[in-house]
């Protein structure tokens, strides 16, 4: 579990090695910044053997001038067979200035493997912040609760 909140220029490098067979990893992280902050995560998932399983969720919120960049790779080797690995890259964008450069990345040279990546990036709904707002909460604290909703699993 990774968590990145503050500093000006952030680099987080998780390089994961899944040697025996049945291995399991699961890579979870939270990068929250505002300001003028740059977050990077680099990872690099490597499957050596059958039936290792891994998993990443990797989640960004940002503020102001914020950036944050995503570099994922699973790698699955030849004798890796009947390797399941997911990883997604998850981003949610506060102001119109925050930027986020997500690259999700597979190398698989097994056949018999389930593998699946992606990235999302969004924002908060008007629909979603005037449905609260409609029902007693400030604008801030529709936007505070969304934000956590988005933050929580």
């Amino acid at each position: 579990l990774t968590v990145t909140l503050d500093g000006e220029l952030i680099r987080n490098h998780t390089q994961v090695a899944l040697n025996g067979p049945q291995a399991d990893c699961r890579l979870n992280a939270i990068t929250v910044l505002q300001g003028k902050t740059h977050a990077h995560q680099h990872v690099v998932m490597a499957h050596h053997s059958p039936e290792a399983t891994s998993s990443q969720l990797f989640k960004s919120i940002l503020n102001d001038q914020s950036r944050s960049e995503f570099d994922g790779m699973i790698v699955v080797h030849r004798d890796a067979q009947q390797t399941n690995a997911q990883q997604l890259c998850k981003s949610l964008l506060l102001s119109e200035e925050a930027k986020v450069y997500a690259r999700p990345w597979l190398q698989i040279d097994a056949d018999d493997v389930k593998c699946a990546h992606g990235a999302t990036v969004g924002q908060l709904e008007d629909e979603e912040l005037f449905y609260l707002t409609s029902r007693g909460l400030t604008h801030e604290d529709a936007r505070s609760l969304l934000t956590f909703a988005f933050a929580e699993d």
